[in-house]
């Protein structure tokens, strides 16, 4: 409880000296020149985003005895957003398991590998960023690359190590490899509707030099290697302010944009979690002592 009440107080912290070091007073009018067009094609490919995470939770889904219907799949993803908008890293997505009333630990395994596989899709790409960035100097993307395969490797090891006691089929038939596969192409997607989303939020504050697209990928990557506070409040908006004004992008555009995906990305989908886990339907799903007709199907 304290480290939590740490970190939410860091995470005020950081955003609160963004905010005195963009200042608020500007703030106030780059919001008033808001282009509409832009946040609706960002709020638009949001439910597209979402559309995506759905059906790449779904592949992994179908590889368990006994696949969730899709009911279970809605409940336990969006179940998964309301934890993970209260905490670091959005790490209460592994809690998605909680919401169906079996299978746990197979729900628990492709929890984490779905989780695992986005984040390395997201170092990836922004290593391929930083290498068009950096084309004379290669070292940031050696070590960067360096890191990547060893954090995965590293997971990679120990999921497949419990990956025999869940009940799960071998992961190296090629149905379960097939599944694997479409599910990594989905994070691929997945991660470049985010890409979209902060560019054209950075153009409806804006113009927008061409250069700072490869900024956006180092964005999310800082915010992947660095999650300290929940929601990621703060260090989000920090790594925009300070990432993006190297390709250009001013500070009060770069926190603007930031603070729109968040509501986007982040509050809106797991308000609607919250919503859903709320209603009398699906009240104590959450508890572990639930017997099974507790459940939704």
């Amino acid at each position: 409880m304290r480290a939590t009440i740490a970190r939410g107080l860091l995470a005020l912290v950081l955003l609160g000296l963004v905010v005195i070091y963009v200042e608020p007073s500007q703030m106030l009018v780059a919001v008033q020149r808001l282009d509409a067009k832009w946040v609706l094609l960002t709020i638009a490919l949001g439910l597209v985003a979402l559309g995506v995470q759905w059906w790449k939770w779904g592949q992994l889904s179908a590889l368990m005895s006994t696949p969730l219907t899709k009911g279970q799949l809605t409940r336990s993803l969006f179940g998964g957003f309301a934890l993970g908008m209260i905490s670091p890293g959005r790490i209460g997505e592994f809690g998605r398991a909680i919401f169906v009333a079996d299978q746990h630990r197979p729900v628990s395994l492709l929890t984490a590998l779905d989780r695992c596989v986005s984040a390395a899709v997201t170092m990836i790409l922004a290593g391929i960023a930083l290498a068009i960035y950096l084309p004379m100097s290669r070292w940031p993307l050696l070590l960067l690359t360096l890191l990547t395969i060893s954090v995965a490797l590293v997971t990679r090891e120990k999921i497949f190590r419990l990956w025999g006691n869940t009940g799960l089929p071998p992961w190296d038939e090629a149905a379960s490899r097939s599944r694997l596969w479409k599910n990594g192409a989905g994070a691929i997607l997945f991660n470049l509707l985010f890409f979209a989303q902060l560019y054209f939020l950075l153009l409806a504050g804006g113009q927008v030099p061409a250069a700072a697209i490869l900024g956006i990928p180092l964005v999310f990557a800082a915010k992947t290697l660095v999650p300290l506070a929940p929601m990621d409040l703060g260090v989000r908006e920090t790594a925009a302010v300070f990432v993006l004004g190297h390709f250009g992008i001013t500070s009060v555009i770069a926190l603007q944009a930031s603070l729109l995906l968040f509501a986007i990305n982040v509050l809106g989908p797991g308000l609607i979690g919250l919503a859903m886990t709320g209603t009398r339907r699906w009240q104590g799903v959450c508890l572990p002592f639930s017997s099974p007709s507790t459940y939704p199907s």
